[in-house]
């Protein structure tokens, strides 16, 4: 049987784990920079073609939204006193970009602070990271997918309908209508009955219903939901899917819900800087881009989802559209986002630090 090059890192460092293998921090360092490499590697051409071919406007919209996001968490953070750690999680939780939890952590070790002080910032960037992200999740599938068509006061799916008109395309499915209902994303306990089941077989679990793994807290570290990533009981997942799967009676994991005492300890203020951070840099694009820009508005919601580096956005959009339109302003902009929210890692520690 091959495992794959996925699976057999993925194995590996499992087994080193559990082996309590110690790791140097200079090899740290370097699978860290290899990680970064990967990133840029995979959404580079992209983004350097996006920047020569697909128009100014996606471009200008995502370094709004990332510029935007980058100077609310700063301003929410020194509002709220967070220290560099807190501001740091609170930017990637808000804005949903796992890197930037890792490009701040490599810039608060080299800030010269004591270890102690270095492990405090270090564990605050994971706690911010962990409350934000579930609510920029859902803040952001609410803002792309009801508020937004009703700031740009249009029927998404109207308007889709006649691009795809104009564009000479013929829908796939013309006899099958919207079934969406409200996203909505859950914390769940990997029951026993699952263990060592991978995040496409849970996902597969719900079929027909489109839900899927967001994000897993993994020995003490929150990871991607790649399909390919291997569970075990007593981990924690984040699905997304429709409120009526998730809070149905026929959801397999129903009564394995993640209690939210966490987040309630967490704090008033963090919990607010969180729902601002998400909510204010996608209205402002959708705003720009509907009334400055003139942009097509199913367009212009997949071009919000690729720059906030959103696939449950997108899936919400598309849902309301009924229409794949909104992918033609989802690739060039998912890969600049994901390099300008990766560095900001780096500079919201470098600000919060002065």
């Amino acid at each position: 049987m091959q495992l794959g090059a996925v699976s057999g890192v993925l194995i590996t460092g499992v087994l080193i784990g559990q082996l309590g293998v110690a790791i140097s921090p200079d090899l740290k360092s370097a699978f860290f920079l290899l990680f970064l490499f990967s990133i840029g590697y995979k959404t580079g051409p992209q983004f350097v073609n996006g920047l020569r071919t697909s128009g100014v406007p996606q471009v200008a919209l995502t370094l709004l939204l990332c510029g935007t996001g980058l100077v609310i968490v700063y301003l929410l953070s020194r509002f709220f006193g967070f220290d560099a750690g807190t501001a740091a999680g609170l930017m990637a939780g808000a804005l949903t970009e796992s890197a930037t939890v890792g490009t701040a952590g490599d810039a608060i070790k080299r800030l010269g602070v004591d270890a102690a002080t270095t492990q405090r910032l270090t564990t605050n960037t994971t706690i911010a990271f962990a409350v934000t992200y579930f609510l920029g999740v859902i803040t952001t599938i609410f803002v792309l997918s009801r508020l937004g068509p009703r700031l740009m006061r249009v029927d998404v799916a109207a308007a889709c309908r006649e691009l795809e008109a104009q564009m000479g395309a013929v829908s796939s499915e013309p006899d099958v209508g919207s079934s969406y209902f409200e996203f909505i994303v859950r914390a769940y306990t990997v029951p026993t009955a699952m263990e060592s089941k991978t995040a496409g077989e849970i996902e597969a679990v719900f079929a027909p219903a489109r839900v899927f793994v967001a994000r897993a807290r993994q020995q003490g570290r929150v990871v991607d939901g790649a399909p390919e990533l291997r569970l075990r009981a007593g981990e924690r997942v984040a699905l997304a899917g429709r409120h009526d799967v998730l809070v149905g009676e026929k959801n397999p994991l129903a009564g394995h819900e993640v209690n939210v005492k966490g987040l309630r300890e967490s704090g008033v203020s963090l919990v607010i800087a969180g729902l601002l951070s998400t909510t204010i840099p996608l209205v402002v694009t959708i705003l720009v881009g509907r009334y400055v820009v003139r942009m097509h508005p199913g367009v212009l919601l997949g071009v919000c989802a690729g720059a906030g580096t959103s696939a449950p956005g997108l899936a919400a959009v598309q849902e309301i559209a009924k229409s794949k339109i909104p992918t033609l302003g989802y690739g060039v902009t998912y890969a600049i986002g994901n390099v300008l929210l990766a560095l900001w890692g780096s500079v919201m520690v470098v600000l919060m630090s002065r």
